[in-house]
């Protein structure tokens, strides 16, 4: 009696790209049936090192038969930043803020500012510079600026200059 092995069978184990525009995820293969020992062929690809995309590999076990499959590595869209500044109102008062509006990547973020608050909108500011680092569950990282404005109120001087009694007076 003849025996046949069995038909080549492969599990995939896939990690996904972590954080968009990285080469970080992978694909491990299971590989059973056939007649050990096998070959894995990816071409010039390491499964070790992906970007998002689509590849295909080539399974040859030890008596030459193959297999082709193909898989699919995704990654988080871009994490994207707006802001909407509300400017001082006067420059007596500190009532500027910030409202950061994020999409992309994977939620839930956190949030830091160089004031350091740790809230995705920011109050009672007074006018600057504000920088914000944002962080997804992932670990990818977004950052953004703002410059928080204050009105300048029309507020001007003029120097007037006058004599008095033949001497040139300024103030």
């Amino acid at each position: 009696e003849i025996n046949q092995p069995s038909e080549i069978s492969v599990t995939e184990s896939i990690i996904n790209v972590s954080c968009y525009g990285l080469s970080d995820g992978s694909v491990s293969l299971s590989i059973s049936g056939g007649t050990p020992n096998y070959t894995e062929d990816w071409g010039n690809i390491n499964p070790l090192s992906l970007s998002a995309g689509n590849y295909t590999y080539n399974i040859t076990d030890s008596n030459g038969c193959t297999i082709n499959n193909s898989i699919s590595i995704s990654e988080p869209n871009e994490i994207i930043t707006s802001l909407n500044i509300t400017n001082l109102s006067s420059c007596i008062v500190y009532n500027g803020s910030i409202d950061l509006s994020i999409s992309g990547g994977t939620t839930p973020y956190t949030y830091l500012w160089n004031n350091n608050e740790t809230t995705q909108d920011i109050f009672n500011l007074s006018a600057g510079n504000y920088y914000v680092t944002i962080i997804d569950s992932n670990g990818c990282i977004a950052y953004d600026t703002a410059n928080v404005e204050q009105p300048s109120n029309n507020l001007s001087l003029n120097i007037t200059t006058s004599y008095y009694n033949g001497s040139e007076i300024s103030c």
